[in-house]
């Protein structure tokens, strides 16, 4: 099995879950940062802040800024659910990572 990473701070450090995310697309990453392209990596599904924070290794707080930031750009979606705030990428999200979305091996790209 490939290794995984994860981001914490600047440093790249090695997935210890048995859980593979995906790896967010070289172009995304470069445009928005190691960090808040792996939270809209995992904002594929729905998830809260902690279960995003310790997805890529980064205190809650981090990760709720990440959050507040991709909200007010309208790439996210946040719903609120008794004491839980959910959040997933929408229709504008979803389409910026199709957008920098690396062609599949052996796939030709469009010349």
């Amino acid at each position: 099995m490939a290794e995984a990473s994860l981001i914490q701070g600047r440093r790249r450090l090695p997935m210890t879950s048995t859980r593979t995310l995906p790896e967010p697309p070289l172009g995304l990453r470069l445009l928005v940062g190691e960090a808040r392209a792996a939270v809209i990596a995992v904002l594929r599904s729905r998830q809260t802040t902690g279960t995003v924070a310790s997805s890529i290794h980064v205190a809650p707080s981090t990760a709720s800024a990440h959050l507040n930031t991709l909200s007010r750009t309208g790439l996210i979606d946040r719903h609120r659910r008794g004491r839980f705030v959910y959040y997933q990428l929408n229709d504008r999200g979803a389409a910026l990572l199709e957008l920098f979305a690396e062609p599949a091996a052996g796939k030709a790209s469009a010349p």
